[in-house]
């Protein structure tokens, strides 16, 4: 940063503010005992997290964005961050029959009017319900005006055309049938 701009004084507040946290986090920091919890926020905030793999605790994601004095947080309470992975980690998987896959489609908006997906639907039921695919943003966009990207109903000059009476909230893209011979 420029030195003129330092001297502006609300930047200068800015860094004394900075500097004087980061002092507060220097003695916090010597400190061995930590709550895990905290410990675990404290990395998640830095982009990665923590998974158990064989018994033991792994930083998953790019560590280069962690501090040096949080991994050695992270060693000095290497046993209470194991016991409260341990603790949040659901008792048993899932069977793989069990899993139920999330239903997909189209959901409505009712205060802006735009459609918006979820899940993740096939390309060939979006292009059926009218979506096009746009090569620029790299998704499917939905008929004009109701697009999430589109100017709001408001904007136009009487009040832009609006989707039919009775149309749904939610519209889910049917299930697959699954082939049977015959």
């Amino acid at each position: 940063m420029s030195g003129a701009l330092r001297e502006l004084p609300d930047v200068k507040t800015l860094f004394e503010a900075a500097d004087a946290l980061g002092s507060e986090s220097a003695s916090s920091s010597s400190s061995t005992e930590a709550h895990p919890g905290a410990l675990i926020a404290e990395v998640e905030g830095c982009g990665c997290y923590l998974a158990l793999v064989d018994g033991r605790p792994c930083v998953k994601g790019n560590r280069k964005t962690m501090p040096a004095h949080l991994l050695e947080r992270l060693k000095a309470n290497r046993d209470a961050v194991i016991q409260y992975l341990r603790e949040r980690e659901p008792a048993a998987p899932p069977a793989y029959n069990q899993i139920t896959q999330e239903r997909s489609g189209i959901r409505l908006d009712k205060s802006t009017g735009k459609l918006y997906t979820f899940g993740s639907p096939s390309s060939d039921w979006l292009r059926a319900q009218g979506w096009e695919w746009d090569r620029n943003r790299r998704r499917f966009m939905a008929p004009y005006p109701f697009d999430r990207e589109d100017p709001h109903p408001s904007c136009m000059i009487g009040g832009g055309p609006k989707l039919p009476k009775g149309f749904p909230d939610v519209v889910h893209e049917p299930e697959p049938q699954e082939e049977r011979a015959v």
